[in-house]
C-alpha cells in the first residue's frame, strides 16, 4: 500500500486543478480542500487524520493533519506575490500545466507534506479541529489507491462540503 504522502504527490496536479477550476477557488479554499483530503485519508489509510484550523485575529487557515504528517494543498495562497493575480483573474483561465507550474515554484517556501507540526509554525493563535463532511463520499470509493476514483469523489462530495465548510469552519473558535 502506498503512503499518504505518495498519494498526495500522486493526486497533487489533477486535484489541484480541479480546486482552480471548481469556483476559481485554489488556493484560497483550504477549509474545502482539508477536510475533503483530511475525509478521504481517514476513510483509506488512517483514522486519525483531522481538519485543522487556525485563527489569528483575522487569519483563518486549514490543513490536514495526521500522526506523523501535515498536508497543506493551499499553503502557497500567503507568498503568491505577482502570481495571485494569476489565480483571482476571472478573464484569463489557467490550464492544469499552468496552473501546477506556479504552485510547485512555491512549493520550495510552502511544501505540499511535512512531518514538522504546523502547530508550532502557526503559533500563537486559537486552533480547532473540525467535522470532517466527506466521510460517507470517501466511503463509497471501491479503487481508494486510484486517481480516478479519487477525482470522482472530489467531484461527487465537492458542493456539500464546500457548503458545510464554508458555513461553519470558524464555529470552533470563542467570541470575543
Amino acid at each position: 500500500m502506498m503512503s499518504e504522502e505518495e498519494f498526495c504527490r500522486m493526486i497533487e496536479k489533477d486535484y489541484i486543478y480541479y480546486m482552480y477550476k471548481a469556483k476559481r477557488g485554489y488556493p484560497f479554499d483550504c477549509h474545502t480542500s482539508a477536510n475533503l483530503i483530511s475525509s478521504y485519508l481517514t476513510v483509506h489509510f488512517n483514522k486519525k487524520f483531522i481538519h485543522r484550523t487556525f485563527k489569528f485575529r483575522e487569519f483563518i487557515h486549514g490543513w490536514t493533519k495526521g500522526e506523523n504528517i501535515c498536508i497543506d494543498f493551499t499553503g502557497i495562497q500567503f507568498n503568491l506575490g505577482p502570481d495571485r493575480e494569476k489565480f483571482i483573474n476571472l478573464s484569463k483561465s489557467l490550464n492544469k500545466d499552468e496552473v501546477f507550474e506556479i504552485t510547485q515554484k512555491h512549493r520550495i517556501e510552502n511544501p505540499l507534506t511535512s512531518s514538522e507540526d504546523m502547530d508550532d509554525l502557526y503559533y500563537p493563535g486559537e486552533f480547532g479541529n473540525e467535522p470532517l463532511y466527506g466521510l460517507e463520499y470517501a466511503k463509497k470509493v471501491n479503487n481508494p489507491y486510484h486517481i480516478d476514483s479519487f477525482m470522482a469523489y472530489v467531484k461527487e462530495a465537492y458542493e456539500e462540503v464546500n457548503r458545510k465548510v464554508n458555513d461553519c469552519y470558524t464555529v470552533n473558535y470563542p467570541v470575543k
